[in-house]
Formats: structure tokens, sequence, C-alpha cells
């Protein structure tokens, strides 16, 4: 017998959300340790220094931001509360995905930022067990054109059934990262775009440049 269609709805949609809940939690806590980073480049976060914005004023604000109808933001949290930076992150969830924005800010140098970036995102773009192998989506080739360093692809089931984009950005002092499932009744991949976007117009204006 087969399944009324809302039972079945609600089954892949209970799936779905569990399957990004776990990826999203393993992307946090499967990255490797920033401490060894900062005793390596001898940086260290400076919560006094007012020369730019905090993190929170980074954060992109649910009601400002480019999601799609029927997302909504979580209360914001530390990513990781041993690590010496200024740090934010936030959940955004929808009934059937949900997506991840965290904001760094190292200190003052961006030499500090740049070592971290270049040694986590290869942790970041880790392969994931039964995910395909992460590149960048014929869909969408999208890239920074105000960050110092750039990466965004996205992996996916064998079935193409759940699919994961990522984006990791340095700007100067600050890395931001970005985490969402995709999925026709979720996000679309010009939907994506919208919010990679409106990340990048967030960051343009504190650091002088303009977008292109």
């Amino acid at each position: 017998m087969n399944r009324p269609a809302s039972r079945e709805r609600l089954l892949r949609t209970v799936e779905l959300v569990a399957i990004s809940a776990v990826l999203v939690l393993c992307c946090i806590l499967c990255r490797p340790a920033f401490n060894a980073i900062y005793l390596e480049v001898g940086c260290f976060g400076d919560e006094t220094a007012t020369s730019r914005p905090s993190v929170e004023e980074l954060l992109l604000d649910l009601g400002e931001s480019a999601f799609p109808n029927g997302w909504r933001a979580r209360e914001p949290f530390d990513p990781e509360e041993w690590l010496p930076a200024e740090q934010i992150g936030l959940f955004y969830d929808h009934e059937c995905a949900v997506a991840l924005l965290e904001v760094y800010r190292f200190s003052d140098d961006p030499r500090c930022a740049a070592t971290g970036y270049q040694k986590q995102v290869r942790g970041w773009f880790a392969r994931w067990d039964e995910m395909s192998p992460w590149a960048v989506p014929a869909e969408l080739p999208y890239r920074s054109s105000v960050a110092d360093q750039y990466r965004f692809n996205c992996c996916s089931r064998p079935d193409d059934s759940h699919q994961v984009c990522q984006a990791a950005a340095q700007y100067e002092e600050y890395v931001v990262v970005f985490l969402a499932h995709l999925s026709p009744d979720c996000m679309t991949f010009t939907e994506l775009e919208s919010i990679l976007v409106a990340i990048d117009g967030r960051m343009a204006p504190y650091l002088g440049k303009e977008m292109e």
C-alpha cells in the first residue's frame, strides 16, 4: 500500500532536517582546534579593539537579509568558547533545512586571519561520509569581489537527494563561514546567491571596497 502523500512528505522532511542538523554539527565539532594556530602565528583576539565593527554588527539580521520566506533565526551563540577571538554564530531554521552563519574576528592584523583561514579551510571542506567531494557547482560559480580569500563549494548524496553548500571568506581580520542545505522547497541556488551577495555587501563598506 502506498503511503499518503502527506505522510511521505513528513517523513522526508524529518529525515532532511535530521541529516542537515548532523552535518552542521559535524562541521562545527570536527574542525581542528584554533589554539594551535594562534600559538603558531602569535595572534590573539583583542576584544578591546574598536577600530572595526564587532562580530555582532556584522551578523546578518534575518529581517534585513536575503533569506527566502519561511526561514527563522535562532538566538546567536558562541561557536567555540575556547577560541581566543571575537566570534558569533547563528542558526537559521526552515521546516526542511537548516543554515549556519559564523563570523570570526581574529585581531586587528589581517595576517592572523589569513593564516587561520588557510589552515582551517581544509577542515571546513573535509570530505563528509556518504557525500560527494566538495566542488564548485555548475549552477552557481560564485566568487566574492571583496574577500581576500574565498572558497565556495557544494557536496551532495549520490542520488542528489541532499545537497549542502558552504562559503568561507577572509575579509582582512574577519573570517565568515556560511553553510546551508539546498532543496527546491527550502532554498534554491538563486536564493543562495542572494545571501552570498548580502554577506559581501555587509562587509564591503567596512573594508572600504565596492561590490563589482
